[in-house]
C-alpha cells in the first residue's frame, strides 16, 4: 500500500543522508550526522511520514 511506501521512502533518504553525513563530519569536523541521526530517531518514535523528491537515474 501506499503508507508503507511513504515510510520507506522517507527512511532511505535519512539512511542517505546518515553516510553522506558521516563522511562530512570527518572531513570537515562537522556534527550533521548526529543532527540527522536524532532526526530519524524522533520519526521514528512518533511514526512520522516523510515526503522525499526523488529521481531514477535512467531518466
Amino acid at each position: 500500500t501506499v503508507v508503507p511506501l511513504i515510510h520507506e521512502i522517507g527512511t532511505d533518504a535519512l539512511f542517505g543522508l546518515m553516510e553522506v553525513t558521516q563522511v562530512m563530519d570527518h572531513e570537515l569536523g562537522t556534527h550533521y550526522s548526529e543532527r540527522v541521526r536524532n532526526f530519524w530517531q524522533q520519526a521514528r518514535d512518533h511514526d512520522y511520514a516523510l515526503a522525499v523528491a526523488q529521481t531514477d537515474v535512467k531518466g
